[in-house]
């Protein structure tokens, strides 16, 4: 019998999400206005 366990459940409320649309919607996903945040 198999069960499946799962590794990790995450959870992210919508300010995270929005956070991180916005920052993929800039185009700057490495060294953008946002990592110094």
């Amino acid at each position: 019998m198999s069960i499946d366990l799962p590794f990790h459940k995450s959870w992210f409320d919508d300010d995270e999400i929005n956070e991180v649309v916005e920052t993929l919607k800039s185009g700057w996903l490495t060294t953008g206005p946002r990592t110094k945040r």
